[in-house]
This record gives structure tokens, sequence and C-alpha cells, in this order.
């Protein structure tokens, strides 16, 4: 009867533990969430001044800005 007692209450403990864990870090994440994530254009040169010229720089140089180490900015499709 005891071990089952002392069971209880070491599961109770380890799950109150757990609890109090994850609610503390609820708080940091809503914080990352309220961050808005830019991805910014490169800037065109002032010398391109033909279309054709604008638009080849643009497609070589899209993705000089974009930050591949943050893998939540890949599925969004604002970005890709």
């Amino acid at each position: 009867m005891n071990k089952i007692i002392k069971l209880s209450v070491t599961l109770l403990l380890f799950t109150a533990s757990l609890t109090t864990q994850s609610c503390g870090n609820t708080e940091p994440q809503k914080q990352q969430e309220n961050t808005e994530k830019k991805f910014t254009l490169p800037a065109i040169p002032a010398v391109l001044t033909t279309p054709g010229q604008r638009v080849e720089f643009l497609l070589l140089n899209y993705w000089n800005n974009f930050n591949y180490a943050d893998t939540s900015l890949i599925n969004n499709a604002d970005y890709t």
C-alpha cells in the first residue's frame, strides 16, 4: 500500500513539474509570434534604366536578402 502511495505522489509531482515547465515557456513563444518577419527586395541600382536591365538584376539578386537559416520562412507563401 505504501508503494502505491509513493508511486502516486511521485507521478503527481512529476506531472506538476512538467506542467510548470510548459507554462513557463509560453510567454517567449508569444513574443516571437508577434514579431513580424520581413523579406526585403534588393535595391535596383539607378544606373539600370531599361525594364530589361531592371528585371535581369532583380532575377539575379532576388534571394540575396533571404534568411536561409530561418526555416519558418520557407513555407510562407508571401516569401517563396
